[in-house]
This record gives structure tokens, C-alpha cells and sequence, in this order.
């Protein structure tokens, strides 16, 4: 995690009119003295690399990832490990009518996420 660039959300995640369907979910622990360690995260930042075949950028404590389905649509995905660490934040957003895939894409995600 030493070599990953700091990227803010901003940055990776920028305004795109284009893209108009969001869905999302938040992992969170339940006790507030549990969290989430980096090497946890950064597991899962592996896992999901190549499990989307490389079609990722990683930064400390996020990857954005993309998805492109068998007729060219293309969604993309936010992960992000909260800066206390009690969290994982996963937004998946798409273009209009890409409602099911961006669905599909967060489910998918959440499954290496709970696999990991």
C-alpha cells in the first residue's frame, strides 16, 4: 500500500452527464472498535483487479473499476475504504438505461468483497 499513489475522489471520480444510474452500498463494522485494515483492503483491491481483468486504477484506500458488457455498455465502479477505516463505500454508476448492469456490477462486487 507504501507505492500507491493518494488520489482523492474528485480526481478518479469525476461529473460525467453522461452517466445518470447510480446504485450503491456501504460495508460498515458493527462495533466501533472494529475496523477494516489496509492489508484487508488491499487484498481486495487485488481480488477485484483480476477479477475485472486489470480494467482498474488503484490508490491508497480506492480502485475504480470498469465493466463492459457483450454489446459495448460500459459501467464503472467507486470502492473506497473510509478515512477511519469502519467502512467500504461501493458506488456503481452507468448511462441511461444500464440499471440492471450497474446492479449486476454491485453484486458482483459485493461477492469478491465478502470473499475476501
Amino acid at each position: 500500500p507504501a507505492h500507491l499513489p493518494q488520489k482523492d475522489r474528485d480526481q478518479m471520480w469525476p461529473e460525467d452527464l453522461d452517466m445518470v444510474t447510480y446504485v450503491g452500498l456501504r460495508v460498515e463494522c458493527l462495533r466501533d472498535i472494529d475496523i477494516f485494515t489496509i492489508a484487508f483492503f488491499v487484498f481486495f483491491q487485488s481480488r477485484l483487479a483480476v477479477a475485472v481483468d486489470r480494467k482498474a486504477v488503484l490508490w491508497k484506500g480506492g480502485i475504480k473499476a470498469v465493466r463492459i458488457d457483450d454489446i459495448g455498455g460500459v459501467v464503472e465502479s467507486l470502492v473506497e475504504l473510509t478515512k477511519d477505516g469502519r467502512a467500504v463505500d461501493v458506488i456503481v454508476r452507468g448511462s441511461n438505461g444500464s440499471k440492471r448492469q450497474c446492479q449486476s456490477f454491485l453484486t458482483y462486487i459485493d461477492d469478491v468483497l465478502m470473499q475476501t
